[in-house]
């Protein structure tokens, strides 16, 4: 087209100039009319017309070939500028479609020149790096990925720089600084002519496939370290996969179990057809199953387990695999019976208890009046066992429980049940009897028991019990006035001397009833504030000062008077109302002593009892520590006063509470020392402040050498231990006066004051005979 254009524009040229020559060749001839050669130059123009009329003809031929030609080259011309942008137009829309693909793959697209830097990134790139393109185009590599201006040792940036295909993993850091896994694929661009080539390379987000690659991972350690064997089938039943509980519950190894059916492993035939029937109807209807099922080992050994069966459907509803899951239930098994006889047995010796007694009793009462025939109950009830138990200790009374109950279980009769109600009480159901006289022997029997003595820690002890009768039907139709007539028998035998056993007399209600009245209103004492504390103080040994106070609890009942301590203290402890009652006796002689601080009254310590009971109490040092908080008492102040036989008891727990509270400053005594075993082996162990002679060794002081030996024995012991010694009971001036002698630090008796209440004006110190008295 351009050879064409060249030649068309020539010969118009060439026509213009012949046009040019024409109109002056007819101006010239113009100007010579009348001119003598005017006829020739006439002919001679003439001629020339005739000649030029023929070039004219040329001209407007070539003219017209020229037109043609200008035509045909405008018409090429056009095509190919419509050619032109055509092809323009799809260029575009090439582009366009390019930048769409580009921009909307999953994976980010970088393009580096020759000299390492970004020219390109689609929109996938600028989302994974979080810059736009305008903050990244003309960056390097490590700019653009790592936000560093430093080459990096990255295999990527090598590969760039070497113009060397890369496909492999590295971390991108992000805008924020936050960082993610990328997989990247890359290779060399080719040169072009004059230039060398770029870099390419497309890169992914690879934080989720780590984190479903992570997810999986712990899903197979899951599967694997579940404590319930999992079993995943197809929709046939035929085992796929199975996990290590499995093999180990099962006894069968992965290899073994796949492609058989669990039905074929581990049958037990302990279900029938209609079991299994069932299962898969319901595993149909519902997709899922669970219930308790009897399998067996691979050793041939049947368990119960828990099995669990869910369907796996495809979205179109079929069914394609089953997953099961089950647990070895044996032990739970096994712990369900262990409950199931604790609800009924005792936990010490193994006997029935107060409810399968019951519950024995009620079916042997209904059986005896049908056939109408009468029936023995009978209570035993050791006779001292608290005096054992609280100084031999708790483990050696237990021993004796289960001593007792091996002797009367070795006489039991067919039919006869024995059970252990509580405590050191038992209870002889005998169903069938002919006459009291079967009752009677049965008593004498059991009393024969406990002519032997029995071991308890290398010694040897005797016991006895006291036993109640109760006849069915002349002392009762029922088990509950029964067992209530036997009791009323018990406390009968007990009054008659112990080791004895009594049948239940009707007339014997009176004094039962009110034991029974004192027990209720024992409960209700503390509720109504009818406890109060008395001090009684303790002096130096020179009587010239008070050292403590002891806190003596006292009841007084509107109607039951002023009750001895002696006589509901101990049905306290049986009551098991005790640690309420201390607790309140702590408390409130910690209150009292800061109450006389604040009237000025300075008293160094006030002494309060602690009984066995409370002492084994697991929150006791807590309970101490906060009411010592609560009062604001100096922990030096208090001393707590334990008896002797504590020291026996769960000794390492023993000592651990006796060194906290020691830690904490608060002292301990140990109260009627020398009246119990093992005191001395044990003393030296503990760590203790004081030690209280007991009372009885001191009545004996003045006339008995022994009791005197006694006492200098205890105060030389507790002052080799570093521990002060305090005597109680002292009654006389005599006794005062011998205890001086033997080097005893502190006394409390009547010789210097009854306990009395808390009124600062009652504790004054005696001068027995020196002088007045005066106020401390």
């Amino acid at each position: 087209p351009l050879a064409e254009r060249q030649s068309g524009e020539l010969l118009l040229a060439h026509a213009q100039q012949i046009l040019s020559n024409n109109l002056k060749v007819r101006s010239l001839i113009n100007s010579l009319v009348g001119h003598p050669f005017t006829s020739q130059i006439e002919e001679a123009y003439r001629s020339y017309g005739q000649q030029l009329s023929r070039h004219a003809q040329r001209a407007d031929l070539y003219r017209l070939l020229l037109t043609l030609v200008s035509l045909l080259l405008i018409a090429a011309v056009v095509r190919i500028l419509l050619r032109l942008r055509k092809a323009a137009t799809e260029l575009r829309r090439n582009h366009q479609l390019l930048d769409k693909i580009a921009d909307n793959l999953g994976e980010g697209i970088l393009s580096f020149d020759a000299d390492g830097r970004l020219n390109f990134l689609n929109l996938r790139a600028e989302t994974l790096l979080g810059r736009p393109a305008a903050g990244l185009l003309g960056k390097k590599l490590c700019q653009v990925l790592f936000h560093s201006d430093e080459p990096t040792d990255s295999p990527l940036c090598h590969a760039l720089r070497h113009h060397q295909a890369f496909d492999g993993e590295t971390w991108i850091t992000r805008s924020d600084g936050s960082k993610f896994p990328a997989a990247f694929l890359g290779a060399p661009l080719p040169a072009d002519e004059g230039s060398a080539g770029g870099f390419v390379t497309s890169f992914r987000d690879l934080s989720e496939i780590r984190q479903a690659e992570a997810r999986l991972h712990l899903a197979g350690r899951v599967f694997n370290h579940l404590s319930e064997a999992l079993t995943i089938t197809d929709n046939q039943g035929h085992i796929q996969s199975v996990n290590a509980a499995f093999e180990t519950i099962t006894g069968y190894s992965e290899a073994e179990a796949l492609g058989h059916t669990p039905g074929e492993l581990l049958a037990s035939g302990q279900h029938d057809e209609s079991f299994y029937h069932a299962m898969w109807e319901a595993l149909a209807a519902t997709g899922t199953w669970q219930g308790e099922i009897f399998n067996r080992r691979k050793n041939g050994e049947i368990y119960p387990e828990w099995l669990s069966i869910s369907a796996v459907r495809e979205p179109g509803g079929e069914i394609v695999q089953y997953i099961g899951l089950f647990s070895d239930i044996t032990e739970r098994k096994e712990s369900e019976a262990y409950i199931h006889h604790l609800a009924y047995h005792d936990p010490l010796t193994g006997l029935a208890n107060r409810l399968l007694f019951s519950d024995r009793l009620e079916t042997a009462i209904r059986q005896a009046h049908r056939n109408q025939r009468q029936l023995a109950v009978l209570l035993l009830d050791l006779d001292r066992f608290k005096s054992i138990n609280d100084t031999l200790g708790h483990s050696a009374g237990d021993l004796l429980i289960k001593e007792v109950a091996r002797r009367l279980e070795q006489s039991l009769g067919e039919g006869d049940t024995l059970a252990r109600l509580g405590g050191d009480e038992f209870a002889l159901l005998i169903p069938e009897i002919h006459s009291a006289a079967d009752a009677d022997l049965a008593a004498v029997r059991l009393l024969g028991l406990f002519d032997e003595c029995i071991a308890l820690n290398e010694r040897e002890i005797f016991a006895s019990t006291s036993i109640g009768i109760a006849l069915y039907p002349k002392d009762g139709g029922t088990a509950e006035v029964l067992l209530k007539n036997a009791d009323l028998a018990l406390y009968s035998a007990k009054d008659a001397g112990r080791a004895v056993y009594r049948f239940f007399v009707s007339n014997d209600d009176a004094g039962s009833i009110a034991r029974l009245d004192m027990e209720s209103a024992l409960r209700l004492a503390l509720g109504r504030k009818q406890f109060y504390l008395h001090y009684q103080m303790q002096m130096d040994v020179q009587c010239k000062g008070i050292v403590g106070v002891e806190a003596l609890l006292r009841w007084h009942h509107p109607q039951l008077g002023q009750v001895p301590p002696e006589r509901f203290i101990p049905m306290a402890e049986s009551l098991g109302l005790i640690d309420a009652i201390g607790a309140w006796c702590l408390e409130t002689a910690c209150r009292q002593w800061v109450t006389w601080e604040r009237q000025g009254l300075f008293m160094p310590r006030v002494a309060v009892n602690v009984s066995s009971r409370q002492l084994r109490q697991p929150d006791f040092v807590a309970t101490v520590l906060d009411i010592i908080r609560r009062t604001g008492i100096p922990p030096a102040a208090l001393e707590l006063e334990l008896t002797e036989s504590m020291l026996s008891e769960d000794t390492e727990r023993t000592f651990e509470i006796f060194a906290t509270l020691r830690s904490h400053s608060i002292q301990i005594a140990i109260d009627d020392f020398g009246t119990g075993y093992s005191s001395l082996s044990y003393l030296a162990r503990y760590p203790v402040d004081v030690v209280k002679i007991d009372r009885s060794f001191v009545t004996g002081i003045e006339q008995d050498p022994e009791a005197r030996s006694i006492v200098q024995a205890i105060i030389l012991l507790a002052h080799g231990l570093n521990m002060t010694t305090i005597a109680e009971g002292v009654e006389t001036e005599g006794q005062r006066a011998q205890l001086e002698a033997l080097g005893c630090d502190e006394l409390q008796g009547y010789l210097f004051a009854r306990p009395c209440a808390p009124d600062p004006k009652s504790f004054v110190v005696p001068n027995l005979n020196r002088g007045e008295s005066t106020l401390h």
